[in-house]
């Protein structure tokens, strides 16, 4: 009877605890779902393999916000097109800086990212190597 009192205290004790730390985020578990929603599609895409590690996702009734950095623009705009794609997001604000790690004139082209960035504004690159290292030198010159 003593132990079972005591259990019902501490039970008490952590329930207005957890309701209490509720009110002070103002964060559902919905919105937790759906930020880690967002984060597992991000995981799961071929495309942005690291290019959203360091994209922090937020969600608060359906309204995702995207804040943190990528490498480059197109990376950016995946991470967006990728979280607007994700089931019960309503809108997104997308907060994420561009760092701009593109290599200069004469120094190795990351290729995969120069094509993603075409294909998400919606370009087409020839096949060769050379074509993606025209477009970028033409991108870089706009």
């Amino acid at each position: 009877m003593k132990r079972s009192l005591q259990l019902m205290a501490v039970v008490l004790v952590l329930a207005f605890s957890v309701a209490g730390c509720r009110r002070q985020v103002d964060y559902t578990s919905k919105d937790v779902g759906l930020a880690l929603a967002v984060r597992d599609q991000f995981d799961a895409s071929p495309d942005t393999k690291g290019a959203t590690s360091h994209v922090r996702v937020e969600a608060k009734d359906g309204a995702v916000t995207l804040r943190g950095t990528t490498d480059t623009a197109a990376d950016k705009s995946l991470a967006e097109v990728i979280a607007r794609r994700t089931g019960g997001v309503t809108s997104v604000v997308n907060e994420i800086t561009v760092t701009g790690k593109v290599a200069p004139p004469g120094q190795p082209l990351d290729e995969q990212a120069v094509r993603k960035r075409a294909a998400v504004s919606g370009e087409i690159i020839g096949p060769s190597s050379e074509d993606a290292r025209i477009y970028s030198e033409l991108r870089r010159q706009i």
